[in-house]
C-alpha cells in the first residue's frame, strides 16, 4: 500500500528502554473498505543484513488510523493499542540431510535381481531452520556399500560399486525431480525440479536406482550389497543467501544377484494320525526362480522334533511345475533320525526362470509302541546371518563344502553359467523372500 517516496526506512535506533514511536504509514492510494466488510493488513519489512544475531524486534499500533467515511466525510475509527509479536534475528537459515533410520523409516535390505529399474535405496530427511529453503543439488555416494572383485570375464566387477548402478533417481513422493550417474564413487544431481523445505519442517525424498545386469563380460557385481547415500547438498534460503551442506548417510540399499529365489510353505503335507508309515510328506514347500534367470538349490535343512514317535528313511523328493518327479540327487538319510537336525545335499536342483518347483521331506513315521498321543513337527530352516569373509564377492563362497558347515538353505543365482562346486557363486537363505531366520 506504502511504495515510492512512501516506503518507510526507519534512520532511528531503537531500544527497549527508549523505543521508535515516530513512524508514520501514508498509502500510496486510499484503502477504500466497503461497508459491512473487513480487511486485515500486514505490515512487513526486509531485515537489513547487518542486524545483529539474536536482537529482537516488535512492532506495534500506538495511534488510530487517519480515516474518513466516502459518503458522509465523518472522521472515523478507533484503535486499540498493542504489542506485535517479538521476533528474533537469526544468522541465516539452516538445512540438514539424514538418513539415518532415527530420522525417517528406511526399507530393509532385500535381495533383487541385477537388471531390475526404480530400485529403492532409502528415504532422506531434509529439514529447513528459520526460513524456507529451495534444494537445488543433492550429492550421492556409493562408498558404504560391501562390494567384490570379480573380474568382468567372473559376471562382474564392482569398481566399489560404479558399475553396479546404471542411474539413480530422486524423488518428492511419486514425482521424479532429479538423476546422477555415477562415474566414480561420488554423483551430484542437479535438480531438474528443485524443491523447497519449509522453514521448521521437514521434507522426505526417496532415492531409487537402476541396477546393471550381472553376467559374463556384464558389470554388475555378483552378491555386492549396494548403497546410495546422501553424501551433501546445496540450497538457497528465502533471504537469498547459499546453503550447502554435508549429508548423513543411512540407507539400508539392496544386494543384487543375477536371480533370487522366493521360498512359500506348500500343501500337501500330511497332518493328524493319519500320518503314520512309509512315504509320509513331513514338511511340503516350493522354491520360485525370478524371471531374471534360473537358480540352484544346493543344501537344505530341517529341524524335526519328535515325541513318542520315530521317524525314519528320510529323503527329499522334486516335483517340477507340472507337478511330475523332476531329477534330484538329493541324499537319503536312512535308518532312524540320529539328530533333531536333518541336512541334505545334492544336485543341484536347477529351477528354471520366473518357474516353481515342490519340494517334499518324506519319511517314515513310526508312533512309540502303545502311544496314543504322538507328534512330528517339521521345520524347514531358514539362516540367521549371511556369509562373510569367504570367496570374492559378499556373501558368496568358493566352495559348497564351506558353506554347508556354516549354513541351512544354500543356492546359486547361477550368475555365468550353472554353478559347480567351486565356483565363486554359492550363498544361503539369509534375506531369503518367504523364509525367515526362524524358518517354516
Amino acid at each position: 500500500l506504502n511504495g515510492g517516496s512512501n516506503t518507510v526506512n526507519p534512520s532511528e535506533t531503537a531500544t527497549s528502554s527508549s523505543p521508535d514511536s515516530s513512524q508514520t504509514f501514508v498509502f500510496d492510494n486510499s484503502l477504500v473498505i466497503p461497508k459491512g466488510t473487513l480487511k486485515t493488513l500486514a505490515l512487513k519489512c526486509n531485515l537489513a543484513s547487518t542486524a545483529d544475531t539474536s536482537s529482537t524486534f516488535q512492532w506495534g499500533i500506538s495511534a488510530a488510523p487517519t480515516a474518513t467515511g466516502v459518503t458522509s466525510g465523518t472522521s472515523i475509527g478507533t484503535v486499540t493499542g498493542a504489542n506485535g509479536s517479538l521476533m528474533t534475528v537469526a544468522a541465516s537459515g539452516s538445512l540438514t540431510a539424514t538418513a539415518s533410520a532415527t530420522a525417517t523409516s528406511q526399507p530393509a535390505l532385500s535381495l533383487v535381481p541385477a537388471g531390475t529399474t526404480g530400485v529403492t535405496m532409502g528415504n532422506v530427511k531434509f529439514h529447513a531452520t528459520n526460513e524456507d529453503i529451495t534444494v537445488q543439488k543433492i550429492g550421492l555416494t556409493l562408498a558404504n556399500g560391501t562390494y567384490g572383485t570379480l573380474s568382468t570375464g567372473n559376471g562382474g566387477s564392482s569398481s566399489s560399486g560404479v558399475n553396479d548402478v546404471v542411474q539413480a533417481s530422486i524423488y518428492n513422493g511419486a514425482t521424479l525431480i532429479g538423476t546422477a550417474t555415477f562415474t566414480g564413487a561420488t554423483a551430484t544431481s542437479s535438480l531438474d525440479v528443485p524443491v523447497t523445505v519449509l522453514a521448521n519442517q521437514d521434507l522426505v525424498l526417496t532415492i531409487k536406482a537402476d541396477i546393471t545386469n550381472i553376467a559374463t563380460n556384464l558389470p554388475a557385481g555378483i552378491g555386492d550389497t549396494v548403497k546410495v547415500d546422501p553424501l551433501n547438498a546445496q540450497g538457497v534460503g528465502a533471504s537469498g543467501s547459499q546453503v550447502n551442506i554435508s549429508a548423513t548417510a543411512g540407507v539400508n540399499g539392496v544386494q543384487i544377484f543375477k536371480s533370487v529365489p522366493t521360498v512359500a510353505l506348500a500343501s500337501g503335507a500330511c497332518n493328524g494320525t493319519g500320518c503314520n508309515g512309509v512315504n509320509q510328506v513331513l514338511k511340503a514347500f516350493t522354491v520360485k526362480a525370478d524371471a531374471a534367470g534360473s537358480i540352484s538349490v544346493e543344501q537344505l535343512s530341517f529341524s524335526v522334533s519328535t515325541s513318542s514317535a520315530s521317524v525314519t528313511n528320510l529323503s527329499v523328493q522334486v516335483l517340477d511345475n507340472n507337478g511330475n518327479v523332476a531329477t534330484s540327487t538329493f541324499g537319503t538319510q536312512a535308518g532312524s533320525l540320529a539328530a533333531t537336525t536333518a541336512t541334505f545335499t545334492g544336485g543341484p536342483v536347477i529351477v528354471p526362470a520366473n518357474t516353481a518347483y515342490t519340494f517334499r521331506l518324506i519319511g517314515t513315521v513310526t508312533p512309540g509302541g502303545s502311544a496314543t498321543n504322538w507328534s512330528v513337527n517339521t521345520t524347514l530352516s531358514g539362516d540367521t546371518a549371511a556369509i562373510t569373509g569367504i570367496g570374492a564377492a559378499p556373501g558368496y563362497i568358493a566352495t559348497t563344502t564351506a558353506v554347508a558347515n556354516a549354513s541351512n538353505f544354500v543356492w546359486s543365482d547361477n550368475a555365468t553359467t550353472t554353478a559347480g562346486g567351486n565356483d565363486v557363486d554359492w550363498t544361503n537363505g539369509y534375506r531369503v523372500s518367504g523364509l525367515p531366520s526362524i524358518g517354516i
